[in-house]
């Protein structure tokens, strides 16, 4: 099932690289736990409707907002990291950022995603699901 969880990620990844951030959610469990580490407000919930109105409400604030190429992919388990940058050009300032060493951790059970930590550093999401350096 791993091999199977990294292709979904990968998928989701894709869409995301294109500002799709709809991408993938057929995957997500309707009870889905989320805990957003990183932007103005980041946030943290349960179910597909409360992690839907936070990624929009992060995304109000930009006009333009990517993930980039995956650098690194690490699966352990249930767990798929993806470490990689954010790129995004802010809405009202439009002021160029990038994360560099932004990261997203995804727990899968049963072919489903139930947790997602999407963060500003490879640490904080490889902690996310229990891993070390």
């Amino acid at each position: 099932m791993s091999q199977e969880n990294v292709e979904i990620v990968r998928r989701i990844y894709e869409g995301w690289s294109r500002g799709d951030f709809s991408a993938g959610i057929d995957h997500f469990d309707p009870d889905i736990e989320f805990s957003m580490q990183f932007g103005v407000d980041g946030g943290e919930g349960r179910g597909a409707a409360a992690l839907a109105s936070a990624w929009q409400e992060n995304l109000r604030n930009w006009q333009d907002w990517r993930t980039g190429e995956i650098d690194e992919l690490i699966e352990s388990g249930d767990s798929v990291v993806v470490i990689g940058p954010i790129r995004g050009r802010g809405k009202h300032s439009e002021a160029e950022v990038e994360i560099p060493d932004a990261a997203c951790a995804f727990t899968f059970r049963n072919g489903r995603i139930v947790k997602i930590v999407p963060t500003d550093s490879r640490q904080k999401a490889l902690d996310a699901v229990g891993l070390s350096e």
